[in-house]
């Protein structure tokens, strides 16, 4: 799981990022387009941080849900064009796949620790 919570960390960084230029193109950009695009990285990062609670307390159903996102996140910044716009989604999709990668391990851990019960028969 800690591989999953460095990813988060990391994807919020790279919002926090996006931000941060989406602010010094503030005068160049639409305000409206500008306003929404901003929002949408601040909720990004709300959710990826309600998310981080839920993995922390290693919740089996909070981990596969964001694991349906990361996939989602993936296979949508991989159908994106290859450009240096793109820089930020290419790089959030490989923390996707790290973040996928992780929780796989993670269920491959936990099926395979053995329970009290195996444990004092």
């Amino acid at each position: 799981m800690a591989l999953t919570l460095q990813s988060i960390k990391y994807m919020i960084w790279v919002q926090l990022i996006a931000i941060a230029l989406g602010l010094c193109l503030f005068a160049l950009v639409p305000k409206k387009e500008m306003a929404f695009s901003l929002l949408s990285n601040v909720l990004w990062i709300g959710l990826l941080y309600l998310f981080s609670i839920g993995l922390k307390k290693e919740l089996t159903w909070v981990a596969v849900l964001f694991a349906i996102l990361c996939v989602f996140d993936f296979f949508s910044a991989i159908t994106d064009e290859l450009k240096l716009a793109n820089i930020l989604n290419q790089t959030e999709a490989v923390l996707s796949f790290v973040a996928i990668c992780g929780i796989v391990i993670w269920f491959r851990e936990r099926d395979s620790e053995p329970t009290a019960k195996t444990v004092s028969e």
